[in-house]
């Protein structure tokens, strides 16, 4: 749920370990974006780009119909979620909208950076 509703997005999550071998995530995350793909592309959402989960998405992700975003927060998540309309462009240039939007100084009045 997000903001106490049922999510209106087909979505999965990985867990990535510190000691987790590339290979069988690729292989994971491959067979994730298969199930999700329904002609209108998948968004995949990760964190740090370079980190592990960024390059398994990047690899897993390659010769598909995918937009892989890097550096997940919040905002991101509740834009996408709470609006899930548009095509896979649409979505993720909202997606990066928001993410950057989101971050700000907070002890500044709102400030953005």
């Amino acid at each position: 749920d997000i903001l106490g509703l049922p999510l209106q997005l087909p979505s999965k999550a990985m867990e990535v370990r510190r000691t987790s071998h590339p290979e069988p995530l690729i292989q994971q995350a491959r067979e994730y974006i298969a199930q999700l793909e329904t002609g209108a592309g998948v968004l995949v959402l990760t964190d740090a780009c370079g980190s592990t989960p960024s390059n398994v998405a990047r690899i897993a992700a390659e010769g598909k119909m995918c937009r892989v975003l890097a550096g997940v927060n919040l905002p991101m998540l509740l834009a996408i979620y709470t609006q899930p309309i548009g095509n896979l462009e649409d979505m993720a240039q909202r997606a990066l909208f928001a993410g950057r939007q989101g971050v700000i100084f907070a002890d500044r009045e709102w400030q953005e950076i």
